[in-house]
C-alpha cells in the first residue's frame, strides 16, 4: 500500500486491524515515514533489552503498526503519534495497557499483539490477540473447557480451533472483562462464522475471528454485545 492510497484514504468511526509478517509491516510503514526514529525513548530502552534480533524487529513492527493503523482510523499523520504505555500498579511506561498519544495530547485506544513471524494490530474499541497454532499448545493447557475441547474436535482442524478458542479469551482478557483465572471457566461458544458472542458472566461480547495465515490464528473483542463496522487492512 503506498503513501498517496494513504493519504487518500477517508477515516472510519469502526475499528480498523491489520495482521501482517514484521517485514511486511516495517515496509509499510516505511512508505509514510515512520521508521525506528519514530520510537519513544521508553519504546527503544524495551526493545533494546530483548536479547533475540528476531524479537526486537517484531516488537518493532507492532509499535509501528499501531501507529499505521491509528494514523490510518483517525486521518492523521502516523509519523505525529506516539505509543504509549503506564503499569497501573508500579507506574511504570513500558509496559501496561497501551494507547496512542497524538502531539496535541489526544488519546485514542489500540490494542497489539505479535508471535513469531506475524504482528496484529487493532485501532478502536478493539482488543487483538494472535497466535502461532504450534506454539500455543501449552499455554491453552487448562485454559480450554470441555465445551471447547468438543468443539474443536468437530473441527477438521482441532488444532486450529483450539487456538482459536484461545485468542477469543486472550483478548477478552485484554479487555478486562476475563481475568487469567476465568479463562477456564467460561467457553468460546460455537465457532461457525467469523463472529462469535461470549457471556462471561455480566458481561457479552461480540468476538471476530481474523484472516490469518495459515498455521497462526486470530480474533479481536469488541466492546459491545452487537457486531461494529470491522475493517481488515491488508498490507
Amino acid at each position: 500500500m503506498s503513501a498517496a492510497v494513504l493519504g487518500a484514504r477517508a477515516p472510519t468511526d469502526g475499528v480498523l486491524v491489520s495482521v501482517a509478517s514484521p517485514e511486511r509491516v516495517v515496509r509499510a510503514c516505511a512508505s509514510v515515514g515512520l521508521d525506528r526514529a519514530c520510537l519513544t525513548p521508553e519504546e527503544r530502552g524495551r526493545m533494546l533489552r530483548l536479547v533475540r534480533q528476531e524479537d526486537r524487529s517484531t516488537y518493532l513492527a507492532a509499535h509501528l503498526l499501531a501507529r499505521f493503523v491509528t494514523g490510518l482510523r483517525t486521518g492523521l499523520r502516523p509519523t505525529d503519534l506516539c505509543y504509549k504505555q503506564c503499569c497501573p500498579e508500579c507506574r511504570g511506561r513500558d509496559h501496561g495497557a497501551p494507547w496512542i498519544e497524538s502531539f496535541s495530547g489526544r488519546r485514542f485506544e489500540v490494542s497489539v499483539s505479535h508471535t513469531a513471524g506475524l504482528v496484529a494490530a487493532v485501532a478502536g474499541h478493539a482488543w487483538i490477540d494472535v497466535e502461532a497454532v504450534a506454539s500455543c499448545a501449552g499455554p491453552m493447557a487448562g485454559a480450554l473447557t470441555n465445551a471447547d475441547e468438543d468443539e474443536a474436535l468437530r473441527r477438521p482442524d482441532p488444532a486450529l480451533a483450539r487456538a482459536r478458542c484461545w485468542t477469543i479469551k486472550e483478548s477478552l482478557v485484554k479487555q478486562g472483562v476475563l481475568g487469567l483465572d476465568d479463562a477456564c471457566r467460561w467457553s468460546a461458544g460455537p465457532l461457525d462464522g467469523d463472529l462469535v458472542r461470549i457471556s462471561c458472566g455480566a458481561h457479552t461480547r461480540c468476538c471476530a475471528f481474523l484472516r490469518t495465515p495459515p498455521g497462526y490464528a486470530g480474533a479481536i473483542s469488541l466492546s459491545s454485545p452487537t457486531p461494529t463496522d470491522i475493517e481488515e487492512l491488508n498490507l
